[in-house]
């Protein structure tokens, strides 16, 4: 089973500078900005000036990079995607399919830690 971080957890780790950097801030901070905080990863790309064929890439590697960054200090269970390959995302997100895209919404704990925090960007 998939590990879900409490709102504590979510501050602690959004307002910790060796595992939290601006990029993952930049990346909520888009995300919230849509109604019901939710998007996908490509027009969260196109808001934080991503250009060029796939927008949601630099997205999705620092999403990876950071799941593993909390991981390093919290005892993290990944969702498996298969043998050795894990769902990162699902960390931070709940995601669904809407073709032809992939829809990313902030999870409920982490919405209240930008919040608390005020990292909203708002």
């Amino acid at each position: 089973m998939a590990t879900e971080l409490t709102t504590i957890q979510w501050t602690e780790i959004l307002l910790d500078n060796k595992i939290t950097n601006d990029l993952d801030i930049a990346i909520f901070q888009g995300l919230y900005s849509f109604d019901g905080h939710k998007a996908p990863a490509s027009q969260i790309g196109l808001l934080l000036g991503y250009t060029g064929k796939n927008t949601s890439s630099p997205l999705n590697l620092e999403i990876g990079r950071y799941a593993k960054r909390i991981a390093e200090h919290y005892e993290i269970n990944f969702t498996a995607r298969s043998m050795r390959k894990y769902k990162y995302w699902d960390l931070f997100f709940k995601g669904w399919d809407e073709e032809p895209f992939f829809i990313w919404q902030l999870r409920p704990e982490l919405k209240e830690a930008l919040e608390v925090t005020g990292l909203t960007g708002e």
